[in-house]
């Protein structure tokens, strides 16, 4: 099929979607080199409506800005930053001016690129910031303001670096001692709980989660986990096979409360145990080889609203898909239905087990089983093809986690179920709906992949596509659902 062929499929299969062109942005003017083009950043501005799109080759970066009617007001080239800074972790603006910033892949150094528009220039600048004693933790961006989180080693410290559009770089020091006291955990070292050692190496990794899309057990399974919300953001820690400990940081000044939320006990002295949060749910698994149990409580006064209990000779009356193990490191790419609980119990007990919850118009939809450990997690994924475009795994944790979402959705090593629930997580019968990325996948699986990667802009998603023979960088628009 020749490539005139191929668009024609791809235009005649995105009119049977009712999908839309958002946005077309040619390259043929302003780009003479025919390097790649690796990775393409979104900001919105909230106020203003103002789009911005960067797009980066390797030693080039392509700026354009866009009003809230999507037309192209501002243009520019820059040479960009030091190629080890390769991961963005959040953005501060005004109307013509943003500043990126960026990490190195360790966390241990940081770098900002300033992008303004209206006087046609940029701005690197490398921060001088001792790291030695410190781990980075995650960042947020909010009100003109990016904070970096980092803990102090085997400590219960943490530090708040707050990057402004200026360049400037101030930090503030939060004591959790304090709220383990009030909490009756004075010994507990939230230090310990975020970090795992692997070999020789003390490894923190908390994962940004974008639960305003669909996200699968590879997210759902990590025991560290952070979620903005409308006044701030939370952390989950369930490395606890007792407790979820929950870290609430709220605006204007992000000093965390915490919550030790039980999880619920069963006979065995080590179960598997997750949880994920939706709005304003809490949901808790745990499970063993003999028994399951879930939890789904109100975050605010943490009170049960549901909760479902499995034993290994029961029928799984909660479910709406068959048991599936899929994935290549248990079958070798195949989907296999799994009969009997006891089995689907065995598997996630020898697991990572979780419980991811996605919110729709008609309830909820969970995913609940467990993921093989392959010695790094999304380190694996990477190497088997999970995200997109390789690039794009260190550009996405901190920065776009909904592409974080998409790239884990094309990876599969699980044991899983799928079922429905009313609002009252009451169960609800039904066939599973498709979602957003099922459709993005079923048209991007015609189209030559290159820098294809998903955004979430307001309520809706778009989906980037870059033809290379082209030049040509498309985003497409699908309704989340």
């Amino acid at each position: 099929m020749n490539r005139f062929i191929l668009l024609i499929v791809l235009v005649l299969s995105m009119t049977a979607y009712g999908q839309e062109e958002y946005l077309k942005i040619s390259f043929k003017d302003v780009k003479s080199s025919s390097a790649y083009i690796d990775n393409v950043h979104l900001v919105k501005n909230q106020e203003t409506g103002f789009l911005s799109i960067f797009a980066e080759e390797s030693k080039t970066t392509y700026g354009f800005q866009y009003d809230e009617n999507l037309k192209q007001i501002a243009q520019l080239t820059s040479g960009g930053l030091k190629r080890k800074y390769k991961e963005i972790i959040g953005q501060v603006y005004d109307k013509d001016r943003i500043r990126l910033l960026q990490k190195n892949k360790k966390g241990t150094k940081f770098a900002s690129i300033l992008y303004d528009f209206n006087a046609q220039v940029t701005e690197e600048i490398e921060y001088d910031i001792d790291m030695s004693d410190q781990k980075f933790i995650q960042s947020y961006s909010k009100d003109g303001v990016c904070y970096v989180f980092t803990i102090f080693k085997y400590k219960n410290l943490l530090r708040k670096w707050m990057f402004k559009l200026d360049g400037s770089v101030s930090h503030t020091d939060l004591s959790l001692q304090e709220e383990l006291v009030r909490n009756r955990f004075s010994s507990t070292n939230i230090y310990n709980l975020l970090t795992e050692t692997q070999g020789f190496n003390t490894i923190l990794k908390m994962v940004k989660v974008e639960n305003r899309l669909p996200n699968t057990l590879e997210i759902a399974t990590e025991e560290s986990k952070m979620y903005a919300h409308d006044n701030g953001f939370y952390w989950t820690l369930d490395s606890n096979h007792h407790y979820t400990v929950l870290l609430d940081f709220q605006l204007p000044d992000l000093e965390p409360t915490i919550t030790f939320v039980e999880k619920t006990k069963l006979n065995t002295r080590r179960p598997a145990s997750n949880s994920f949060i939706v709005g304003n749910v809490l949901a808790q698994i745990v499970s063993s080889t003999q028994e399951l149990k879930l939890n789904f409580r109100d975050i605010e006064g943490m009170e049960s609203l549901k909760t479902y209990n499995l034993l290994k000779d029961d029928e799984i009356t909660f479910k709406n898909s068959p048991i599936l193990q899929e994935g290549s490191v248990y079958s070798f790419g195949a989907t296999r239905k799994l009969e009997k609980t006891s089995k689907f119990l065995r598997k996630i007990a020898s697991d990572k087990n979780g419980i991811a919850l996605f919110k729709s118009n008609n309830g909820y939809r969970a995913t609940i089983g467990g993921v093989r450990a392959q010695g790094g997690g999304f380190g694996a994924m990477g190497a088997m093809g999970a995200i997109p475009i390789a690039s794009f795994g260190a550009a996405t944790m901190s920065f776009n986690p909904a592409s974080f979402a998409y790239g884990s959705y094309g990876f599969t090593g699980s044991t899983r179920i799928e079922s429905l629930f009313h609002n009252d997580f009451d169960h609800r019968e039904g066939e599973l709906p498709d979602n957003v990325f099922d459709e993005i996948e079923e048209l991007s699986s015609k189209w030559l992949k290159r820098a294809d990667d998903v955004y979430l802009i307001d309520d809706f998603v778009l989906f980037g596509n870059y033809q290379t023979n082209r030049k040509l960088f498309t985003l497409y628009k699908f309704q989340n659902k």
